[in-house]
């Protein structure tokens, strides 16, 4: 029903760079990453700033 999407290599380059220019956590930073590479687009979180852009990725808080 859902496709699996492994990350490659190039999702580690990706986390580095959102975890630097954004101040991430490491786990935000990498699930960010993970989701850039899958072709996500929105990403529904409580725990992270909604309405952020994060490089066409946005972060939507569904309890708001």
């Amino acid at each position: 029903m859902f496709p699996l999407v492994l990350p490659s290599a190039p999702v580690l380059d990706r986390y580095f760079d959102l975890f630097s220019r954004f101040s991430l956590s490491h786990w935000d930073a990498m699930l960010l990453a993970a989701c850039k590479e899958a072709g996500v687009t929105t990403l529904y979180s409580e725990d992270m700033d909604s309405g952020t852009d994060y490089d066409g990725l946005t972060i939507i808080n569904p309890f708001v």
